[in-house]
């Protein structure tokens, strides 16, 4: 096994602990989950043993199915929250879109960096007939494709993430709420009351104007100031 290969089964490894982790915090079965990405309970334990890797797509479906932040899926972290349901969606359909969004958004990125199909199926290791069927969203992108993807296009994981939609509202909704939870208890207690909201009208106006215009304003109110 190459160094390479020896760093995919690794990660696949990770990835399939962390899907496990957030599967088991939250009471859900394996056949639940299969079911939700429409593949059989002995494909879905193939992710969590890590012998295969999810594609991304089904990593957002998981994450706003058992209401957990996409990110878990790539961090070092274990969790242990209480359960949250989602209402019934169309998930097939919504996984066929995304994988095929995701295809033209990789042939865009790739198009954008004058780069051609050889280029990215020789930084695969794959035939450029292979790569062809994947960029055309007839085969989904596995989530350690993915990642050689976006870092031979020079981009983050996360550029791909959806931010349209239901799941894309949600992970949204959720990284905004986590980001204000983190935020220090006087602010969080400032923000979130309404009498502020002038204030924090005013903070985001100032934020948008130039260092040249901000050094007026600043001078104007030394003058009525002394």
């Amino acid at each position: 096994m190459s160094k390479s290969e020896k760093l995919r089964s690794i990660h696949q490894k990770k990835i399939g602990v962390l899907i496990n982790n957030a599967r088991i915090s939250k009471n859900r079965t394996e056949a639940e989950c299969a079911s939700l990405l429409h593949i059989t309970p002995s494909e879905f334990l193939n992710f969590e043993n890590g012998t295969t890797a999810p594609t991304l797509p089904e990593i957002e479906l998981l994450s706003y199915f058992l209401s957990i932040p996409i990110e878990h899926f790539w961090t070092n972290e274990l969790i242990d929250k209480s359960i949250l349901e989602h209402s019934k969606a169309d998930y097939s359909t919504m996984m066929q879109v995304r994988n095929k969004v995701l295809a033209i958004q990789i042939r865009l990125k790739r198009e954008e960096k004058s780069l051609d199909l050889s280029n990215m199926a020789e930084a695969l290791q794959i035939s450029e007939d292979e790569y062809l069927i994947l960029e055309q969203g007839n085969t989904p992108f596995d989530l350690i494709t993915l990642e050689q993807i976006a870092f031979h296009l020079e981009l983050d994981l996360k550029d791909f993430i959806t931010t349209q939609g239901k799941i894309g509202q949600w992970n949204t909704d959720k990284v905004n709420s986590e980001a204000i939870r983190n935020l220090p208890p006087d602010i969080i207690s400032f923000i979130i009351n309404p009498s502020n909201e002038p204030y924090l009208r005013l903070a985001m106006h100032l934020s948008s104007l130039s260092a040249a215009k901000l050094r007026t304003i600043a001078e104007g109110l030394l003058e009525i100031t002394f």
